[in-house]
């Protein structure tokens, strides 16, 4: 199956699971929808699965969305300066009324907004999507919570290979040295 193609359901998923999230309301007041991406709005593949997602979800819902995003980029260290000057930018941004729901895009922003929910907007129910499922912590989810995770699988994926070009000799995987690339190599055996 196209990877593309995957996404697109996932992203259709995604929506699903937003929506659900959004139901309790009987007004027409714009629903907002906060998005907190990993490493910002245009880095593939989250840029696809998002921007099928809302559109996915403007098609679905009855009320109006409004969408609000916020980039936090995890692919540099993040010290405590800058997550602080971040966490009041949220604070300042949503003062006025809060998100209905906020979308995690990454491990790296599911995380970061555990960590400060309670600081940020603590009733507001969370997605967390775009992540591989051994990030999730089940533990720290409420039950107005979802989760759209998936599998990375690289042993499987050199085994495709294999199977559609099996004179292949060699295969480089290149992982680079973040806390999500890191996580990713040591958690997968490629022998």
């Amino acid at each position: 199956m196209p990877s593309s193609y995957v996404r697109r359901i996932r992203a259709a998923f995604f929506g699903a699971f937003v929506m659900l999230a959004l139901s309790p309301a009987a007004e027409a007041a714009a629903k907002r929808v906060l998005i907190l991406h990993s490493f910002g709005r245009d880095f593939a593949p989250y840029d696809t699965i998002v921007s099928v997602f809302r559109t996915d979800l403007a098609h679905r819902s009855a009320d109006p969305i409004t969408f609000f995003e916020a980039n936090f980029d995890f692919r540099r260290p993040v010290g405590n300066g800058i997550e602080r000057s971040f966490l009041d930018y949220l604070r300042t941004r949503f003062d006025d009324a809060q998100p209905d729901v906020v979308v995690t895009i990454g491990p790296m922003a599911a995380r970061f907004y555990l960590r400060h929910r309670s600081d940020l907007f603590p009733n507001a129910p969370m997605v967390m999507g775009a992540l591989d499922a051994r990030f999730v912590q089940r533990n720290e989810l409420r039950k107005t919570d979802a989760v759209v995770a998936g599998q990375v699988d690289l042993p499987a994926r050199v085994n495709n290979i294999l199977r559609v070009l099996p004179e292949t000799q060699t295969i480089a995987v290149v992982v680079g040295a973040s806390e999500l690339e890191r996580f990713c190599s040591r958690s997968t055996n490629t022998s």
